[in-house]
């Protein structure tokens, strides 16, 4: 396979809309990179309710501030005038409309492509996200938005070819997630019901689509080190740290494993055991009861709750997690200024700010419920603004402290 996009020690700027200002698809494609002995750290440049247009006016500023070594590109859904697609439009007016949406986004996403390849950044294109839309969701539907924004992938993919770029058709790979889903788990979504938005379970489904397009290596399902003392006592050095998923009960467990054949995981095997049931010790802690059938065939270590590798997957998901959190909390207050920045290019105090959003609040019902959030962390991170980034630097730090492999002591004991 080819090399992997990313590389060791890559800074990556995820540059897009509220998709990307949520953080959890990034910290995703972190964590299973890291897991498998890669370094890289995501940094959040998404803005909710941005354009590519608009996107054009940040791009130097958040590169500036991000010194990213990488730079991915997903816009795309803010772009399509959705509220011209209703039951009953004229469907000459909405023809017109997707190519000049089309038109506009592939010059903007040019022109932000060439900014970075001229900073001598390395630029991955990702296309927009899917429309839902399934009768099951709540909010109203809007016929026609996701050809529009299959004819944007068009267009992105068009970007990336011209400069040799790697696309990502991420509209086409949830497409065929959600098709999945649904095969399991009839009216299933990766959408939240407003039809924009991917889940939770979207937004891991995001992660691995991808990390298996820029971040994946090959491992080899025997990549575990095991070094013999005797059959029953060993020690072994894995390739990797276990990928925890989210024991979700409301996401099927044949779906969850089709999810984790895309990744790769450790495999303990000992094919010479004498028939009978083993207890797995792992530094001195029970892993669990296994037959000398599972032991032939090979137990995945993901499966091991016990194994210490666990533990240290478990830190590192949390860490990722907790940065995803600092960040976004960065993200709003970027929001706000960037926000009010359309209103007026002075430098607002902060009582200007606030009326500015609050008057937005009545101009723009739909995003009540953003701009409250923003304002609500907007003084205290203003205030704080040294002592935040000091817990997210004090949280990258932990990130960097998780290693992965190490020599772990395990013997069995026969149980019956």
């Amino acid at each position: 396979m080819n090399a992997p996009f990313f590389r060791p020690g890559d800074r990556w700027m995820a540059f897009g809309d509220s998709i990307t200002e949520g953080g959890r698809y990034m910290a995703g494609v972190e964590y299973f990179i890291r897991c498998w002995g890669g370094r890289i750290s995501f940094q959040n440049a998404g803005l909710g309710g941005d354009t590519s247009r608009g996107a054009v006016r940040r791009i130097d500023s958040e590169c500036d501030a991000a010194r990213p070594d990488v730079v991915t590109f997903f816009f795309g859904m803010n772009d399509v005038n959705r509220g011209l697609f209703v039951p009953g439009a004229d469907p000459a007016v909405l023809e017109k409309e997707a190519v000049t949406c089309r038109g506009v986004f592939a010059k903007a996403l040019e022109v932000m492509v060439v900014r970075c390849l001229e900073r001598g950044l390395r630029v991955a294109v990702v296309s927009p996200p899917p429309f839902e839309h399934h009768p099951t969701s709540a909010a109203p539907d809007l016929p026609g938005v996701d050809d529009v924004l299959g004819q944007f992938s068009d267009a992105a993919a068009e970007v990336a070819a011209r400069h040799g770029l790697p696309f990502v058709d991420l509209h086409r790979g949830m497409l065929e997630w959600i098709d999945r889903l649904r095969r399991i788990q009839p009216g299933g979504s990766l959408v939240e019901g407003d039809r924009v938005h991917p889940t939770l379970l979207g937004q891991l489904v995001m992660a691995v689509i991808l990390h298996g397009a820029l971040g994946a290596r090959s491992v080899d399902r025997d990549a575990l080190t095991v070094r013999e003392a005797s059959p029953l006592a060993f020690s072994v050095e894995p390739a990797g740290l276990p990928i925890l998923w989210p024991e979700d009960s409301g996401v099927p467990r044949e779906f969850r494993e089709m999810l984790r054949g895309q990744l790769p995981v450790d495999v303990l095997a000992r094919r010479d055991l004498p028939s009978g049931r083993y207890l797995l010790e792992a530094d001195g802690e029970a892993c669990g009861i296994f037959s000398h059938d599972a032991f032939h065939a090979g137990i995945p270590l993901d499966a091991v709750e016990n194994f210490p590798t666990t533990a240290l997957s478990r830190t590192l998901r949390n860490l990722l997690e907790r940065k995803t959190v600092l960040q976004w909390e960065f993200r709003a207050v970027a929001w706000c200024d960037f926000m009010a920045s359309e209103k007026t290019p002075r430098i607002l105090d902060e009582g200007e700010l606030f009326r500015i959003l609050t008057e937005m609040r009545v101009e723009r019902p739909y995003l009540d419920d953003a701009i409250a959030q923003r304002l609500a962390n907007y003084s205290r991170l203003k205030a704080d603004a040294a002592g935040h980034r000091e817990r997210l630097d004090a949280v990258e730090k932990a990130i960097e402290a998780v290693t992965v492999s190490r020599a772990i002591a395990c013997t069995l004991r026969r149980v019956d």
